[in-house]
């Protein structure tokens, strides 16, 4: 379950590997969080178990529950709105502030390559790092409005995102090979729009992305099992 541990700090490393674990829903629904199987995975003491859970719970990651212990969180569907309509949000500003910025050849090469990969990595079936790609063209844009504020205020409702969507993806009958290119082709057409510097266009297919993918998720939300 948990990715082998490089040279980091203990703490940085075991937040790291149960992020990851918990975004690709490596846990399962229900099943608590064992500090002791983690104390034998990692081979340290529970101290920093303890910090990296404590990081994840200010990401809304995990919750402490009394006389129960550590879980994965589980979303409502209330929930889903609030981390899709934040997230949505904020990428309209990003998207505002990075064409603002005025080095859009620098982004539009940046969103290209993420185009580009996001089409090898779904028409070969790695789901994997298609999900990646798709979610790093937006991580693009937020780089590009040159806001680390808004890049520390993201990490944490990005991860939350990752659930929803990684969740959505695993579900066969959901996502089909017109989906992900109905997606791919969004991000064409914002790509695009950048690229011909009207960003009244960019931020309305934005828009109109976001409101696509919210759709998709809140109708199908029983299916989810959050």
């Amino acid at each position: 379950m948990i990715r082998n541990v490089l040279k980091k700090s203990m703490t940085d490393q075991i937040y790291q590997s149960l992020r990851e674990s918990i975004i690709t829903l490596q846990f399962p629904k229900d099943e608590k969080i064992n500090i002791n199987s983690l104390k034998e995975q990692f081979g340290t003491s529970q101290t920093p178990i303890r910090e990296a859970l404590n990081r994840l719970h200010q990401e809304g990651l995990v919750e402490f529950i009394s006389n129960v212990g550590v879980k994965v969180v589980e979303f409502s569907k209330k929930d889903v709105l609030e981390i899709i309509d934040l997230c949505h949000y904020l990428d309209l500003f990003a998207l505002r502030g990075a064409m603002e910025h005025g080095k859009i050849n620098e982004l539009v090469a940046d969103l290209e390559h993420e185009l580009e990969q996001h089409k090898k990595s779904y028409e070969s079936g790695d789901e994997g790092t298609y999900r990646y790609h798709v979610s790093e063209f937006h991580q693009m844009i937020r780089k590009h409005s040159d806001n680390r504020k808004l890049l520390e205020l993201f990490s944490p409702l990005q991860a939350q995102l990752d659930i929803v969507v990684t969740t959505y993806y695993q579900i066969g009958d959901l996502v089909n090979e017109n989906v992900r290119e109905k997606s791919y082709q969004e991000h064409k057409a914002i790509t695009e729009a950048i690229k011909g510097d009207n960003a009244t266009l960019a931020i309305a297919l934005m828009d109109e992305h976001y409101l696509t993918t919210k759709n998709m998720i809140l109708t199908n939300f029983e299916k989810l099992n959050l």
